[in-house]
Parts: C-alpha cells; sequence; structure tokens
C-alpha cells in the first residue's frame, strides 16, 4: 500500500480534484482523472480504477488524504 501511495503522489497531479471526487463518490470524474496517469503505470491504473469501480471511495479518500498536506 506504501508503494501505491507513492506512485500516486508522484503521478496525480490534480490531487485536490481528485480528493473532491472521491469525496462525492464521483465515479466517472475519478476514472477520468485515472486516464491522466501514464500508461507506464499500469499497476496505479488497475488499482485505483478497481477502487472506483467497486465504490471503495473511503479507501481512495485514505490514499489522497496524507499528500494533501504537501501542498
Amino acid at each position: 500500500m506504501k508503494s501505491l501511495i507513492f506512485q500516486f503522489h508522484t503521478l496525480i497531479q490534480q490531487r485536490h480534484k481528485f480528493y473532491e471526487a472521491a469525496l462525492e463518490a464521483n465515479t466517472q470524474l475519478v476514472l477520468e482523472l485515472v486516464k491522466e496517469i501514464p500508461e507506464t503505470e499500469s499497476f496505479v491504473i488497475q488499482s485505483l480504477t478497481k477502487l472506483a469501480k467497486q465504490f471503495k471511495f473511503e479507501k481512495l479518500v485514505d490514499l489522497i488524504e496524507p499528500l494533501l498536506s504537501d501542498d
């Protein structure tokens, strides 16, 4: 999980937008933001897509919250 958090931190440039989408349980917006991740990061893409499609927004929020304090 820590590896995913590190990769997620370096890949998602619109952290606040992703956070808001997860808080709102906006599957469509989460999936759109995941598309911004380079295809070379297939593990991150697959993991975040799976969480969104399974409606596990609480986990997505838990992943991004620690990254928001870096701003």
